[in-house]
This record gives C-alpha cells, sequence and structure tokens, in this order.
C-alpha cells in the first residue's frame, strides 16, 4: 500500500538509518509487518491532512515533500509511543520529540494557493466537465465557488465566489476562463482560471460545477482564512 505522501514503506526509517520494521515483533509473519506499516502510513497521513483541512486543498499533493517530511516525523512518534516491542527508558521523550518536530513542521509550513477538484452536481443533465481548476498566489483568497448554467443558447456560466461575490460571466465560446483575449476581464484579478469541456449531453439551466479555493499561507491572515489549530 501506498499513501498520497509516503509513497513507499521503504521511507519509514529512523534519522540514523534503521528501519521501521526492525522495531516490529520479530514473531510477525510479513504480511502482518506490511499491514503495520500500513497502518502507520495511514494514520501519519490523516494526521497532517486533519492539520491542513480548511487552509489548503486536501490530500495536500501540490506540497506533496513537506507533507511527507510530516508524516515521517509523525509516523517515527506513533513507532515509540503505540509499539510495545521498543522498551527504552526514554521512549516517551523520544516520542514527544517526534510529535513536536511534526507539529513544528506544520506551523511553519509554507504554500501557494490552491483548490479542490471542481464537482459536478449529480442533478446536472449535461455530461461537460471542469478542468482543474488554476489560482492565483497573490490574487485567490479561501471561499467556495459555485458555476452554474444560466443560458442554454449559448452556453453560459455564472461565476460567482462566496466572498468574492459574482465575476464575469463565463461564454464556452471563449473557451479559457477568464477571458485572456478581454485584457477588461482577464486583467490582473485572476482568482481562478479554468475550462469546460462539453459532452455528449448539452448543458441546461441550472447545471452547475462547485469548488473550493484556498489562499497562499503568506495571504491567509490578510484574506480571513482559518488558522492551523494543531490538535
Amino acid at each position: 500500500m501506498a499513501g498520497n505522501y509516503i509513497t513507499s514503506t521503504s521511507v519509514l526509517v529512523f534519522p540514523n538509518g534503521r528501519k521501521f520494521e526492525k522495531y516490529l515483533d520479530p514473531d510477525l509473519k510479513q504480511s502482518e509487518k506490511d499491514t503495520a506499516l500500513d497502518l502507520i502510513i495511514t494514520e501519519s497521513e490523516n494526521w497532517v491532512d486533519n492539520q491542513l483541512k480548511g487552509n489548503t486543498a486536501i490530500p495536500a499533493t501540490h506540497i506533496i515533500s513537506d507533507c511527507k517530511q510530516i508524516a515521517l516525523e509523525y509516523a517515527r512518534a506513533l513507532m515509540f509511543r503505540d509499539n510495545p516491542i521498543v522498551t527504552d527508558d526514554d521512549k516517551e521523550k523520544r516520542a514527544k520529540q517526534y510529535f513536536e518536530q511534526a507539529e513544528n513542521l506544520i506551523r511553519n509550513l509554507r504554500y501557494g494557493a490552491s483548490a479542490d477538484i471542481p464537482v459536478a452536481s449529480s442533478q446536472n443533465t449535461g455530461d461537460g466537465t471542469m478542468s482543474v481548476v488554476t489560482v492565483d498566489d497573490n490574487e485567490t483568497i479561501t471561499e467556495s465557488w459555485i458555476v452554474r448554467c444560466i443560458s442554454e443558447t449559448e452556453p453560459t456560466f455564472e461565476v460567482i465566489g462566496s466572498i468574492t461575490g459574482a465575476l464575469y460571466n463565463y461564454d464556452l465560446t471563449y473557451e479559457i476562463y477568464p477571458d485572456q483575449y478581454n485584457s477588461e476581464k482577464y486583467g490582473d484579478q485572476r482568482k481562478i482560471c479554468f475550462v469546460i469541456t462539453e459532452g455528449e449531453y448539452a448543458f441546461v439551466l441550472e447545471d452547475e460545477f462547485t469548488f473550493k479555493t484556498y489562499a497562499a499561507s503568506w495571504n491567509q491572515k490578510m484574506f480571513g482564512s482559518g488558522q492551523i489549530i494543531l490538535g
């Protein structure tokens, strides 16, 4: 099993190079050891995601290297805290040190703006798709978005942010949103950029896509985004 950040159990090593597997019960079958390591990866990555949730897109594959290190530090802590095989006198101290390292890395984490993968409403008639949303580190803020069909004859969508409010409508004939050939619409206020591609069935009124954007970490206080609270 591979996680989103720790993509192989071979990464599970301590700073001295000793593998996690060496700290497992030697009487366990290899399949049982593999399961134990997989559980450690899952719990560690879930912890990282829970700390970042609401602040950046999850899973945070746009900052995979940073998240990998944080998850690894947390996994190292788990190996000491929850492993009955480890009987070192300083077991609790070492676990605490790794937990604190993971928390410090989270607190000091810097990341650019990001966006969730757009979700088409289950009620949509049109089977077209929306591309991955491109964001701008300087302009994108943390908010929810809805892109809704308001015209069938010339497929047009309204674009509304929960904080930004309504932006210019999206005419599918211009392909990329915002219209990059219209300086007034494109400008330097590009909070989001995407493409909607029509499918076999045409869009009808009220067909919609939703997603959320997240401000860059260095802009989150300015734009009122959530603060990472460890727990």
